[in-house]
């Protein structure tokens, strides 16, 4: 599925060159296997394939499976060869990345430090919810539940970002005032992530758990110890 997509972007030249690199690596692999190694070729990417010396904060694989990477200079795409770098051309404003989610309709998100960009049919655009940038915290910040609600932590609050008819962007808070009063740690939300119909988040050094409106938390005495969450990651059988 990649080459179409690739091919889409950047031109009939870049397919063929994937296509090479595909064969040239599938041969590698074919040719490790025959004499039995266990060893799988290892490639350093850098500066000779495009990628200029930065710091890569975040990796993404979309579901046409090109894989995106977010710098703390901006962004770039891998084609199979290289890294092509995103930016006026495709309506990127290029600042440092901090994370990426993939929507149920194929929109690409990309949180930035200047605030979140979404890639829509091959085009960026700057999402500001009643004009003002939506600044997402760094990390593990984005998630999208079944029904396509779009969750950022921003300013360690979950909120919920929408586009109305109109095509205007908001962005409310998930929990209400009296919520966040009766409970403190729903304003100390790091990371966040969905499972099924729930949605998982850390709060303060807890887990805490928004399924069918109930929040349920999970601390020292439902086993799990304080700490720092940094990634919640649900498998593809279901597991947290």
């Amino acid at each position: 599925m990649i080459m179409p997509c690739v091919a889409a972007l950047f031109g009939r030249r870049v397919r063929w060159r994937a296509i090479a690199s595909a064969f040239v690596l599938l041969y590698g692999v074919l040719k490790a296997c025959m004499v039995g190694a266990v060893d799988l070729p290892i490639a350093i990417l850098g500066v000779d394939v495009g990628l200029d010396r930065q710091d890569i904060r975040v990796l993404y694989q979309d579901r046409d499976r090109l894989v995106w990477t977010g710098t703390n200079k901006g962004l770039y795409v891998f084609d199979g060869v290289g890294f092509l770098h995103m930016g006026s051309a495709q309506g990127f404003d290029s600042s440092a990345v901090v994370g990426m989610s993939q929507d149920a309709s194929g929109d690409l998100w990309i949180a930035t430090s200047v605030g979140m960009q979404v890639y829509h049919q091959g085009r960026f655009a700057t999402v500001e919810p009643d004009g003002h940038p939506l600044i997402a915290d760094p990390g593990q910040t984005m998630a999208i539940k079944p029904d396509r609600t779009r969750l950022v932590v921003s300013g360690h609050g979950l909120r919920v970002v929408a586009r109305q008819a109109g095509g205007d962007w908001t962005a409310q808070p998930l929990f209400s005032l009296q919520q966040r009063q009766q409970d403190p740690l729903l304003e100390r939300i790091g990371v966040v992530a969905t499972q099924a119909d729930a949605v998982w988040f850390s709060c303060g050094d807890e887990l805490c758990r928004l399924q069918r409106g109930a929040i349920r938390h999970f601390g020292i005495r439902e086993g799990v110890p304080a700490d720092t969450w940094r990634d919640i990651l649900v498998t593809r059988d279901g597991s947290l």
